[in-house]
């Protein structure tokens, strides 16, 4: 996810335009001035990064599976020849059709990609955890903030494909 839309995040995250303009008040160097926005935008990056990776790996397993059922039931027909038991060509039409439509599988996707942020979050939520049961509140906010950052991301790509 960009810049852009992560500033979006914390402008609706804000409650004033003071508040807004204090949290994505940047240096030269283009990191933050606020140190919870740097650790925010730190968290983001990761958090986009492994989710779009998990999301990759995903969608490239989930076509694999599509293309083995589909062939499949192309051999399982093939033996079907006397009884003529057979899995219908609008069954693999659907299969192919997933293989190759990009428009029909952006919500299947999204929600892959939900899913696989969803999981970064849990995770993100165990170190929180952890880190509180150690006392250390800086590590355990900054576990917490991915935990946010993470479950809003998740919403935000759910928003975004029912659009």
């Amino acid at each position: 996810m960009s810049r852009e839309q992560f500033e979006e995040w914390i402008a609706d995250t804000t409650n004033s335009d003071l508040h807004r303009s204090i949290m994505l008040d940047k240096r030269e160097n283009g990191n933050y001035r606020h140190l919870a926005t740097n650790n925010k935008w730190e968290a983001w990056q990761e958090a986009t990064k492994h989710a779009e990776a998990k999301c990759a790996a995903l969608a490239a397993k989930g076509m694999e599976v599509v293309r083995e059922a589909s062939l499949i039931y192309s051999k399982y027909n093939d033996t079907q020849t006397p009884d003529r038991d057979i899995v219908d060509q609008q069954t693999l039409q659907e299969l192919y059709e997933i293989c190759t439509a990009d428009g029909d599988s952006a919500a299947f996707l999204a929600e892959v990609r939900a899913q696989g942020v969803e999981q970064l979050a849990s995770l993100a939520g165990n170190e929180c955890h952890r880190y509180k049961s150690v006392g250390d509140r800086a590590g355990a906010r900054k576990w917490k903030s991915i935990v946010i950052l993470c479950t809003d991301f998740s919403a935000q790509l759910r928003q975004e494909a029912a659009k």
